[in-house]
């Protein structure tokens, strides 16, 4: 029968208790690390908003549905 060359290995998605472990650690660390995370991407915003206000690269993914003044505006024209 096939069923008794099936090797006894624990089924997929179990993981050992030093693989609880870890996640626990890596998921307590990116808990920890993420209100950082957000403050250093909101200084890098602000930083980079005083550096160069106007942003002459922008160009809007749908220029063509915006109204002429509003078109001419964000393209700089």
């Amino acid at each position: 029968m096939a069923e008794d060359r099936t090797p006894a290995a624990p089924p997929r998605g179990t993981l050992t208790p030093a693989q609880r472990r870890n996640r626990e650690r890596a998921e307590t660390l990116i808990g920890i690390a993420a209100p950082f995370l957000d403050l250093l991407l909101a200084v890098g915003e602000r930083i980079s908003r005083i550096a160069e206000p106007q942003d002459y690269d922008y160009y809007p993914v749908r220029a063509d549905e915006l109204p002429r003044e509003e078109r001419n505006s964000a393209t700089g024209d």
